[in-house]
């Protein structure tokens, strides 16, 4: 596999796992969030294995490129998941506050 195929499937891969953490969040959090990092950093650094298995001669330095190159990869569709459903909390929070402003203001009068 090239590196750019592995890079791919990393990313796929993950994108998958943001989307299982999504479904299942209030089964996880916050309780067991430290075994869905150690879930997604395991995915990750199976990857930049198997970067590194793939380059014929690599070395430890090799190695470490690999893993902070699956590692960011990888981080790409948590974050974007994590952005996503922190907007979502937000407008839900403002909904909320602003049902109670309007529901005091209708109460006053």
């Amino acid at each position: 596999m090239t590196p750019v195929q592995i890079d791919l499937l990393t990313l796929t891969t993950c994108s998958a796992y943001a989307c299982v953490l999504a479904r299942f969040n209030h089964r996880i959090a916050p309780d067991h969030t430290w075994k869905s990092v150690a879930v997604g950093v395991g995915i990750c650094l199976g990857f930049a294995r198997l970067h590194t298995t793939s380059q014929p001669g690599a070395t430890w330095n090799d190695h470490e490129r690999n893993m902070l190159r699956s590692l960011a990869v990888g981080c790409i569709p948590i974050v974007l998941w994590q952005e996503l459903r922190r907007d979502a909390d937000h407008a839900r929070a403002w909904a909320i506050l602003k049902g109670l402003a309007t529901h005091g203001e209708a109460s006053e009068r």
